[in-house]
C-alpha cells in the first residue's frame, strides 16, 4: 500500500485552525520482488494524479535469503563461535570448526586419539598420557627403570 498526502504548511502568524492532512491518492498491489539492493522504479496513474516511487526488498537485520527466511546471528558462546557471511553463511571464529563452529581446534601437533581440546590451541591429556602433545605414555606407578608403550605398562629392558 502506497499513500501520497498533502500536508498544508501552516504560517505562525496566521492565527488559524490547523488543516487536517488530506490523502490525495493511494496505490494498492501485490508482487515479487526479489531481495537486493536496487531499486524498483514504477508509476502509478490516477486521474490527474501521477505518483513516482522507488522500492526494494531489504532483509531485517540477521535475516538473509531471497524470502528473508534464513537467520544467522553472530555469536561466541558455548553454541559457537561465528559470525555471518554476506548470504547468511556461518564463518567460524579462528580456532572453531564444524556446522556450528563449536568444536575447537586443538593445538598444532596434539594427538588425536591421546589429546584433544576445550578452547583453540589447547592439548588436554587423556588418561594415561602426558606431554606437550599428549604423546607420551604413564608408566605404571613405582616403574623407576621401565618404559611404555600405553598406559600403565613397565617394560623393562
Amino acid at each position: 500500500i502506497v499513500e501520497a498526502w498533502h500536508e498544508p504548511i501552516q504560517a505562525a502568524s496566521s492565527g488559524g485552525a490547523p488543516s487536517s492532512p488530506t490523502l490525495i491518492t493511494r496505490l494498492t498491489t501485490q508482487g515479487w520482488l526479489a531481495v537486493g539492493l536496487n531499486w524498483t522504479n514504477a508509476t502509478h496513474q490516477s486521474g490527474n494524479i501521477t505518483l513516482h516511487y522507488a522500492y526494494r526488498v531489504h532483509c531485517s537485520v540477521n535475516y538473509y535469503g531471497n524470502i528473508c527466511g534464513d537467520l544467522c546471528r553472530p555469536r561466541d558462546d558455548k553454541f559457537g563461535h561465528f559470525n555471518c557471511s554476506p548470504t547468511g553463511a556461518k564463518v567460524c571464529l579462528p580456532g572453531w570448526t564444524g556446522e556450528y563452529c563449536s568444536k575447537a581446534v586443538c593445538a598444532p601437533g596434539c594427538h588425536e586419539e591421546h589429546g584433544g581440546c576445550d578452547a583453540p590451541n589447547e592439548c588436554k591429556c587423556r588418561m594415561g598420557w602426558q606431554g606437550k602433545l599428549c604423546d607420551q605414555c604413564i608408566r605404571y606407578p613405582g616403574c623407576l627403570q621401565g618404559t611404555c608403550n600405553s598406559p600403565w605398562q613397565c617394560n623393562c629392558d
